[in-house]
């Protein structure tokens, strides 16, 4: 059991630190599948859609636990960046200088299902990769001289955006 306000106690101590934890995967029974802990340490690591976020990575909603002051600090959650709103989230942390500690302890779960926005790949992919650009961009520390792969990150950005708009008329 819980005290009464000790999450609420302790996030109010946080400051600029964002905890992750453990997230468990299951299936639309509850029965668990896998557990996950995300490994992004920076807004590089973050905006490495293919090597890092891609590649096991990914941090996942469920596992994070964040300062409210922090989160209206930098503007809160993008309600019109519907597929990847937790992502650019993530990304202003990092742009606000928040430090993100990881722990074992278990945070949250995950239910995985057909009808959820992550299994369509293709716009959750350039979603990420739109919001990833955004992201460099607002970064000093990542500018297109400082970070060779950012023109490569407009680049793929662009060719998911026209081959998803050439998919979406039916030509493939």
């Amino acid at each position: 059991m819980v005290c009464k306000d000790a999450l609420i106690n302790q996030a109010s101590r946080c400051g600029n630190t964002v905890y992750v934890g453990i997230c468990t995967y299951i299936d639309e029974n509850g029965t668990a599948l896998s557990s996950h802990q995300g490994k992004i340490h920076s807004l590089e690591e973050l905006v490495s859609v293919a090597a890092v976020w891609r590649s096991g990575g990914h941090i996942v909603q469920p596992e994070v636990l964040f300062p409210r002051d922090l989160t209206i600090a930098v503007g809160g959650l993008d309600v019109n960046n519907h597929r990847t709103m937790d992502y650019e989230l993530w990304g202003k942390f990092f742009l606000a200088g928040a430090e993100f500690r990881y722990t074992d302890i278990p945070f949250g779960m995950f239910q995985q299902h057909q009808a959820q926005k992550s299994c369509d790949i293709l716009r959750q992919t350039r979603s990420k990769l739109e919001t990833a650009a955004r992201l460099t961009l607002q970064a000093p520390s990542l500018s297109e001289r400082a970070n060779p792969s950012f023109s490569h990150l407009c680049a793929i950005t662009q060719r998911c955006t026209a081959h998803t708009t050439a998919v979406g008329r039916g030509i493939s």
